[in-house]
């Protein structure tokens, strides 16, 4: 029964796996839209090194693997709630919130939210470099709605749907992300975890705005023809940041409650 456990999620993974070369091409810098959405959440993920993909559990493994927000409960009557608040330099405040609660015996419900605030910034004109006296705000935002389950008393499967949208002065871009993760808690080496996630899977993002309209003429040629007919500017749709990531956590030993194990992502 165990190597079916392993079975399903070694099939899981090589599905997952499958999509991994399409994901790098994709995290290159500056080549997608919405990178915030690759930004490590809480500070416990960060602390180690983001290698959080098999430890994540409750509310914030909405943020790095959705499979992790069903573990720890085994149909108890409780929830969580995570909350985490970043200040970085250039006035950028970055703030994360999830809630998950269990519906349906062991299966769980959540909502997360992260934003990013980029703060006030002068508008420069090439005629005004050192400002307009406006003013003009850029903010990123991303919601979603999660829904885990163990399968079995050590597989674990989740999934998010996400709103993306990222918004710059009077333009702005929406999308819809999915995100979908695995756990499998073995008992090999006093313990072997192994989980595996895909997110930011979903549409491009395109800016749209005020800032993208303007008025044509369809035919200079014609003196006589309406020279101010409404347009909008065609603008490049990019990608999402799209990312795959395999994880393992190796307890080494565990003693009075003190645990040391090494982890990698």
């Amino acid at each position: 029964m165990k190597m079916k456990y392993i079975a399903i999620f070694a099939a899981c993974f090589g599905l997952m796996l499958s999509t991994s070369h399409s994901a790098n091409g994709q995290s290159r810098v500056g080549t997608t839209a919405a990178p915030f959405l690759t930004l490590g959440t809480g500070a416990k993920g960060q602390s180690l090194g983001s290698a959080y993909t098999t430890m994540a559990v409750g509310a914030d493994a909405v943020f790095w693997n959705p499979a992790g927000a069903a573990r720890g409960y085994s149909g108890s009557n409780s929830g969580s709630a995570f909350f985490t608040h970043h200040e970085w330099l250039a006035d950028i405040n970055y703030n994360a919130a999830a809630v998950v609660v269990p519906v349906m015996g062991s299966a769980v419900i959540g909502l997360g939210i992260a934003a990013v605030d980029y703060g006030d910034m002068v508008v420069r004109t090439v005629a005004q470099p050192e400002g307009t006296g406006e003013t003009f705000s850029s903010t990123d935002l991303s919601l979603g709605l999660t829904y885990a389950q163990p399968l079995t008393t050590q597989f674990y499967f989740g999934g998010t749907v996400k709103y993306v949208r990222q918004q710059i002065r009077d333009m702005s871009a929406t999308g819809v992300a999915f995100d979908l993760g695995f756990v499998l808690e073995t008992r090999y080496l006093n313990g072997l975890q192994l989980a595996a996630s895909i997110q930011n899977f979903g549409t491009k993002l395109e800016m749209r705005g005020v800032n993208g309209q303007t008025f044509v003429d369809i035919d200079p040629s014609n003196s006589g023809n309406n020279d101010n007919i409404p347009a909008r500017l065609e603008m490049d749709s990019w990608d999402l940041p799209l990312y795959f990531k395999f994880g393992a956590s190796l307890p080494v030993f565990d003693v009075n409650n003190v645990q040391l194990r090494v982890l990698a992502d």
